[in-house]
């Protein structure tokens, strides 16, 4: 189900003080509190897990291992040096996975601002993708763009 438009979730089964306190995210079945929550960042790479400042929460949206893209509702993409071989594949299935869900207007990518941590150097073709997608491309330190 998607909860409040804007998350990939499930409810969990069992008992709450709250139902709306607790959801399993479909793409790491990893358990979030998500009451608050007032930005969504998509994730692309990072060899550490991304520590979030009230109300954000990180949502993976590649797996290296498998080689496959996960799909969220976000507000701005975040794209960290490590975890991702080929930035190229991985950015490309991103894209396509984002545009293909059928639920979302056709230009919704146009919305959301990319953040690619300092230090990353992006294939200009991949670079051009993103461009060609989202909304506006910004290079900056990870601190800064995870609490932006």
């Amino acid at each position: 189900m998607r909860w409040s438009n804007r998350v990939l979730a499930k409810e969990i089964h069992r008992k709450h003080d709250d139902f709306a306190d607790y959801f399993v995210c479909d793409h790491c079945h990893g358990e979030a509190k998500l009451k608050g929550i007032k930005q969504i960042t998509g994730l692309l790479g990072g060899a550490t897990p991304l520590h979030t400042a009230p109300g954000e929460w990180a949502v993976p949206l590649w797996d290296e291992a498998l080689q496959k893209p996960g799909n969220a509702d976000i507000d701005r993409l975040l794209i960290r040096k490590g975890g991702v071989a080929r930035y190229d594949l991985a950015v490309n299935a991103v894209i396509n996975t984002l545009k293909g869900d059928a639920s979302r207007p056709l230009k919704w990518c146009k919305k959301i601002p990319v953040f690619i941590e300092s230090g990353l150097t992006l294939p200009p073709g991949v670079l051009a993708m993103l461009k060609d997608t989202f909304k506006e491309i910004h290079q900056e330190d990870s601190n800064h763009a995870a609490n932006h």
